[in-house]
């Protein structure tokens, strides 16, 4: 093989394996919000009236913010369900083949989202989302993963 076609190879082999990285890292970081994980998921906290200070709406549905989660890409989803039952982040296959270098997101719209985010369960006292430094241990243990 020439110089050109090993860079080729390489190139290739390179673009792959990012592309399974971001891959997994967002189908590892999706899963930690709603199910149990290495990364001590679920971090959506599930409704229990009984934590409560206030007695919870008469139409009160435990597990919506849960399955409230969505994957898109290029542009945050703005979609909502009322579904109780979703153990996984709606639109999963919505993502890419080729992810990297592409703005995903993980957006729920939930209409108390806002609320929990900002410290409102005692569940999860300081929201939901995490910050970068626990997103990188997740990024490093997916880069660590061979195929």
């Amino acid at each position: 093989m020439g110089f050109v076609a090993d860079l080729r190879k390489f190139k290739a082999k390179a673009t792959s394996e990012t592309d399974r990285i971001v891959r997994e890292t967002v189908e590892v970081f999706s899963d930690s919000l709603v199910t149990t994980t290495q990364f001590n998921g679920p971090w959506t906290p599930y409704g229990d009236p009984a934590l409560w200070k206030a007695p919870p709406p008469a139409d009160y549905r435990p597990g919506n913010l849960r399955s409230s989660w969505f994957l898109s890409v290029g542009a945050p989803s703005t979609e909502i369900t009322d579904r109780t039952d979703i153990q996984r982040v709606n639109g999963m296959d919505r993502m890419p083949d080729r992810p990297a270098g592409q703005r995903i997101y993980l957006a729920n719209s939930a209409p108390h989202a806002g609320a929990i985010e900002n410290g409102h369960s005692s569940q999860a006292p300081v929201g939901v989302l995490v910050n970068a430094a626990e997103f990188e241990p997740v990024v490093r243990t997916v880069a660590a993963r061979r195929p």
